[in-house]
């Protein structure tokens, strides 16, 4: 998960993505974590300023690859990235 402060551009040229978040094998125990959204509410908006809720979908490798496929979550502390 990363962001780009409001008094960038989206569109430049430059890098100037920070990131926040990072969700991998080590941390949801699968080889393979995609598919991610955030939880919103209707309108497309954050529930609140304080934190953030991503979900992805991690599955095994192997065998069985297809039928491994589940929803999982993780909560990013937003405090601690915007003061």
């Amino acid at each position: 998960m990363a962001y780009k402060p409001r008094s960038e551009d989206l569109f430049s040229e430059e890098d100037g993505w920070i990131e926040i978040g990072h969700v991998g094998p080590k941390d949801s125990g699968f080889p393979r974590n995609h598919n991610p959204g955030i939880l919103t509410d209707t309108k497309g908006y954050m529930l609140n300023e304080d934190e953030l809720v991503m979900y992805f979908t991690p599955a095994m490798t192997g065998e069985n690859w297809l039928w491994s496929y589940d929803l999982y979550s993780a909560t990013f502390n937003l405090k601690s990235y915007f003061k």
